[in-house]
């Protein structure tokens, strides 16, 4: 066997890592603000406004539709996990209860996210690889 010089090494590496395509970076949410257009496959309320907006790399507030909420979020690349939210204590009519009960549930699920940047789109995606929430980016 011949012994490869320092010189021929690092040659063959340069070439290696010069063919393989880097990984897009993964898009960064802070400062993006977001409405919900479905959840679990069941559509929104029509006067609902469901958001959620990343205010900083690791934290989310938003409206669930009767109440706000907020609470910490953790973003490693398209890993996305919600930490414990609170949120303020109203009440309201039973169909829009329901609709932010499901959506809290959504967030607590979701494991991962993607982003159509040319429809302006924002996915979350829980363990089985399932769409459960669709937001249109709030450009107001």
């Amino acid at each position: 066997m011949q012994k490869l010089t320092s010189a021929a090494l690092t040659a063959i590496l340069a070439a290696a890592c010069a063919a393989a395509p880097e990984p897009a970076a993964a898009p960064d949410l802070a400062g993006t603000n977001w409405l919900a257009e479905d959840i679990d496959n069941l559509g929104v309320l029509d006067y609902a406004r469901t958001t959620l907006s990343f205010q900083a790399p690791d934290q989310a507030v938003g409206n669930a539709g009767c109440n706000r909420f907020f609470g910490g979020v953790s973003i490693v690349g398209y890993e996305i996990e919600f930490g414990m939210l609170g949120t303020t204590r109203r009440a309201c009519g039973e169909a829009l209860m329901d609709q932010e009960i499901q959506f809290l549930r959504a967030l607590s699920r979701t494991i991962a996210f993607r982003l159509d940047t040319e429809q302006q789109l924002l996915y979350f995606i829980d363990e089985n690889g399932t769409d459960i929430v669709r937001f249109s980016e709030l450009t107001e």
